[in-house]
């Protein structure tokens, strides 16, 4: 029975890894009942164990090789890298703030816009008019300031028209 079990142990495997996979697709799409999926992996489970069970021998010489130490040390170390990357990317897009670090702060508004602006009792929607032969570094300065301008209160808005393409805008 043992020699008959080693050699579907392949077999085992792949299918284990094949409900694992449908598992997991299935999870994604989004659309399946989660009995269903819970069947898939468990029976999934039950395919692992006998290929561990048929392979226990092999996977264990395997699993404490020099290369297995290396391999899982080198996992170790890019899974903490990556993971040390995507909370630095999430902390810093949950969190943002600029500072201006000119010397006569350039880049900052002054107290009396920000104050103004603090104290808009309705929205406020601006219209950049700027023609697609407009001076790009001058567009780009104007986007950059009301910009900051939309940052300091949520009733400040901003949009940009082109009156050759919307003349009834203009």
């Amino acid at each position: 029975m043992r020699e008959r079990l080693l050699s579907w142990a392949d077999y085992f495997g792949a299918i284990a890894l094949a409900l694992w996979v449908a598992a997991g697709i299935l999870f994604l799409l989004g659309n399946q009942p989660n009995e269903r999926l819970i069947a898939l992996v468990v029976i999934g489970a039950l395919f692992a164990a006998l290929f561990i069970y048929t392979k226990f021998g092999t996977l264990r010489s395997a699993a404490t090789s020099r290369g297995a130490r290396y391999g899982s040390n080198a996992l170790l170390v890019s899974v903490a890298v990556i993971g040390i990357v995507a909370i630095l990317n999430f902390m810093g897009v949950r969190y943002h703030n600029r500072f201006d670090i000119t010397a006569n702060k350039t880049f900052t508004l002054s107290p009396l816009t920000t104050q103004a602006l603090l104290g808009l009792k309705e929205p406020v929607q601006a219209i950049a008019f700027f023609t697609t032969q407009a001076d790009p570094a001058t567009r780009q300065d104007v986007a950059d300031r009301l910009r900051e301008y939309a940052r300091v209160t949520d009733k400040f808005t901003y949009k940009f028209v082109d009156p050759q393409a919307d003349p009834q805008i203009a």
